[in-house]
């Protein structure tokens, strides 16, 4: 089985090379990544690999929420003055990772997963030990890092619904590779059950929770609210619906909801982010056909005139945009075409309402805590999400009782990252030679 997935994807490679060359030669998102993803890290990044002096930990995060999972594990590597490199996939993980980890690691792309990029890589790097977060199961990366004797770890472990019919399928091939990872942990029981039945040794696999949980508290004073509000060019008076990681299909539904608020509420203004920052002049044009005055944040220092919808279009500001909303929507979780759902936790920190939609596969446990605790709120549709956004933006005492809830929920489910780090520490993941 494991043969005929490289087979496969080599076969795949073959064949869809002239397509792949067409796409990156018209897609500047693409050529950003491609020799990185090739395994040509460049001349800085190999000088700057050879100052770090020690063997690093790599660890490897797919794309921005993966990230946002690193940022804390990799802080508390920093304090023991354990070097980093941290891998991405993705141009926007990459600006983000760059953005927050500064000096705590150095990041790159991470090759494709084929075989000789790897094995390059992983020479090149020579990591003490390597941990992939979440989801990342790559099965070429997986035996590299054994071939090369070298610990490895998923840690964050998650197994989507959707995800977990296709690893049922392809048992055979997890039941070789899973025995292969030093340590498994995973976010909850079920996570864990579904670990060992694609073939983890149940020795291997624990339950740590999840790092999402143990964001700290980002509720903010007014007067830093009032900056922040200042910043993004909207008068502090003006109470904020935040629709975060939007994707097509939910931009209309949010849209026509601000458009009803807006009527019972003229005072109201409206922040959209969509998960993919490209799509930004794609919403521009759907907001003005819809009568909406509207700017682009990328574009924002050169516009001029009042807006009621500020489409955020750059990387890194939505937690900055959450700190100033009233009643926040969370993406990926609503429309019909998208499912699995983005991070609720992230408003609920701000202490403020969060609302999704049904699909919220990839956060299920985060998002059933946080419904039943009275944190945050599920809808169905754009109908329930009009309700529910009006009786929270115009309703102080129910915005305090759900930011109560969620300082409670929190604080309750804290304590994933100091098990994490005190398993990987027992399992002798931060030990290494120093030099390279």
């Amino acid at each position: 089985m494991f043969f005929l997935y490289n087979l496969l994807l080599h076969a795949a490679l073959i064949v869809l090379s002239p397509i792949i060359v067409l796409i990156v030669l018209c897609s500047k998102k693409y050529r950003a990544n491609l020799w990185q993803r090739l395994g040509f890290v460049g001349r800085e990044a190999r000088a700057a690999l050879s100052k770090i002096g020690k063997r690093p930990l790599l660890i490897h995060a797919v794309s921005v929420g993966e990230v946002g999972v690193a940022c804390p594990i990799i802080r508390r590597l920093a304090s023991l003055n354990i070097p980093v490199v941290l891998s991405t996939i993705t141009t926007t993980g990459q600006a983000f990772a760059k953005e927050q980890v500064g000096q705590d690691a150095f990041t790159v792309y991470m090759p494709f997963d084929l075989p000789i990029l790897l094995n390059r890589f992983l020479k090149l790097i020579n990591p003490r030990s390597v941990i992939v977060l979440e989801t990342e199961l790559w099965p070429n990366l997986i035996v590299a890092t054994a071939r090369a004797n070298t610990r490895l770890a998923l840690v964050n472990g998650r197994i989507s619904d959707r995800s977990f019919k296709r690893y049922v399928l392809t048992r055979q091939v997890w039941k070789r590779l899973l025995p292969r990872f030093s340590t498994v942990l995973a976010q909850t029981e079920q996570d864990k059950a579904r670990l060992i039945q694609m073939g983890a040794p149940e020795n291997l696999v624990n339950v740590a929770g999840t790092v999402k949980l143990d964001i700290p508290s980002q509720e903010i004073r007014d007067d830093e609210r009032a900056r922040i509000a200042g910043s993004f060019k909207i008068d502090p008076a003006r109470e904020v619906f935040v629709a975060g990681s939007t994707h097509p299909g939910e931009d209309e539904i949010v849209l026509d909801v601000f458009l009803s608020l807006k009527d019972k509420h003229p005072g109201v203004a409206m922040i959209i982010a969509p998960r993919h920052v490209e799509r930004g002049e794609q919403i521009a044009q759907i907001a003005a056909k819809k009568g909406i005055l509207n700017v682009r944040r990328s574009t924002q220092a050169s516009a001029a005139g009042r807006f009621d919808v500020l489409i955020l279009d750059t990387i890194g500001e939505l937690m900055r945009a959450y700190q100033i909303a009233t009643v926040a929507f969370v993406g990926k979780s609503l429309a019909p075409n998208v499912t699995g759902g983005q991070n609720p936790i992230e408003p609920v920190a701000c202490g403020v309402p969060a609302l999704f939609g049904p699909n919220m596969q990839n956060f299920r446990f985060v998002a059933e805590i946080l419904v039943t605790s009275g944190a945050a709120r599920r809808v169905s549709n754009g109908s329930e999400l009009l309700q529910a956004a009006s009786d929270i933006l115009f309703s102080s005492k129910t915005r305090e009782h759900m930011a109560e809830a969620a300082r409670d929920v929190l604080a309750a489910n804290r304590g994933a990252i100091d098990r994490i780090m005190e398993h990987l520490e027992r399992s002798g993941f931060f030990e290494g030679g120093p030099g390279r």
